[in-house]
């Protein structure tokens, strides 16, 4: 579980319990992201990132904490739409195969004997299970669906 946590701006007599929910998220395995003043370093031991902002007085500090939470939204959706395109251009072209081979009347129990498919799907599995080992796959995929998938990859690719 991703937690962003923004101590910019936030009283020196409130830090102290912000580090201390920090540590407790981590050690419940969560990934705490904090976004906290330039030259805080008490964070560092218990956030999975740290993000730095100069030291602004307190009631613009919601605006800080603010922009920088837009920003890494931002780069994150650009990151897991990155991932995604992996898996959305192999059902581009495994529905362009079917395609293909419905044009010509046969049907997928026929396509799934090409030796061409099969090639293709064995390819697919191959970088797929590489990606996985590499924890390299989107996070909205789930487990139980990369297990399904890699069982079809590995029945379909022979």
């Amino acid at each position: 579980r991703l937690i962003i946590i923004c101590a910019a701006g936030t009283r020196e007599t409130v830090v102290g319990d912000i580090i201390k929910d920090t540590a407790i998220f981590k050690a419940h395995k969560a990934l705490p992201i904090v976004i906290t003043d330039e030259g805080e370093t008490r964070f560092e031991p218990y956030a999975e990132d740290v993000f730095h902002v100069p030291v602004v007085s307190e009631h613009l500090a919601p605006i800080v904490n603010t922009l920088v939470g837009h920003v890494w939204g931002y780069y994150a959706a650009l990151a897991i739409n990155e991932g995604s395109r992996f898996l959305y251009r192999f059902r581009e072209e495994i529905q362009d195969a079917i395609d293909e081979y419905a044009a010509k009347g046969l049907d997928v129990y026929e396509l799934i004997l090409e030796k061409s498919f099969r090639e293709k799907i064995a390819a697919f599995y191959s970088v797929f299970r590489k990606k996985r080992i590499e924890n390299s796959l989107p996070f909205g995929i789930g487990s139980n669906y990369v297990s399904d998938l890699t069982l079809l990859l590995k029945y379909v690719s022979g």
